[in-house]
């Protein structure tokens, strides 16, 4: 897999990318992928606890965490 590529699977579960103002994946198919990019808006952090805050997410299996820092710019 190359760096640039992203999971579609993991464990069983179907991988979906999450963002903040996405509902929940469904518990019994999917986990959620957490990222940010260098021009991301929210920090990981922020996002983490976004989908911490959503009803559900304690019934979440997994989560595959992406890139969590954000590159200076110069």
């Amino acid at each position: 897999m190359a760096i640039r590529e992203n999971l579609t699977k993991w464990g069983g579960y179907d991988v979906v990318q999450w963002q903040v103002g996405d509902p929940l994946p469904d518990p019994q198919t999917s986990i959620a992928r957490i990222t940010t990019d260098w021009d991301s808006e929210a920090s990981w952090v922020e996002q983490f606890r976004e989908f911490l805050a959503l009803p559900g997410a304690e019934q979440i299996r997994g989560l595959v965490v992406g890139m969590w820092g954000r590159r200076c710019r110069g």
